[in-house]
């Protein structure tokens, strides 16, 4: 399947595979808000480059933003970003999924995750809400259930694991005697 752009350009999604498994990146964030209480998690993708053409033609494709970054003070390239997040990294996802191979187990999940996010059965009708002044008012719209928000924490939380940079810290005691064998390796 080759994703056709200009008449001139043809980029290979095996080619975009590699460029996501090289230089994007995949994560799931948590946002606290007071609408979604009691947190709202939601997905995003990136691709990172020096090259902006390279992030143009993704942004063409499947939509998204495009970012740049200056860096004057270092006298470094321009760095140039593509993000895209839900459904649109879904199609891209879907798309490069069979050519990955470091972050294939990372979009998995990430896809798992959306499918399950965007399906109507994880949500009940909301009628009756509190208000920023905490008064119950009557609301239009969807919650999630109980056993969606656990899915959407447990994927949010295998996910900074998978995203987790050096070893990994067992729980949260070790996390200091990490953070301190970190600060020796350093030196």
């Amino acid at each position: 399947m080759d994703i056709d752009i200009y008449n001139k350009k043809t980029m290979n999604i095996a080619y975009v595979a590699g460029l996501f498994d090289g230089d994007g990146s995949v994560w799931i964030c948590k946002q606290k808000t007071t609408t979604h209480y009691p947190a709202r998690f939601q997905m995003y993708i990136n691709v990172v480059n020096t090259n902006k053409e390279i992030c143009e033609i993704l942004q063409r494709k499947f939509g998204g933003t495009l970012r740049a970054t200056d860096y004057p003070k270092h006298k470094w390239k321009t760095r140039y970003g593509w993000y895209c997040a839900s459904q649109k990294a879904k199609a891209l996802l879907k798309s490069i999924l069979p050519h990955l191979i470091i972050k294939k187990e990372r979009v998995e999940l990430a896809l798992k995750f959306q499918k399950r996010k965007s399906n109507k059965k994880t949500k009940i009708l909301a009628v009756l809400k509190r208000d920023w002044h905490g008064r119950i008012t009557k609301t239009r719209g969807w919650i999630r259930k109980p056993e969606q928000y656990e899915f959407e924490l447990a994927c949010y939380e295998k996910m900074r694991k998978l995203n987790w940079r050096g070893k990994l810290p067992l729980d949260n005691k070790t996390k200091a005697n990490y953070t301190y064998y970190r600060k020796e390796v350093k030196k």
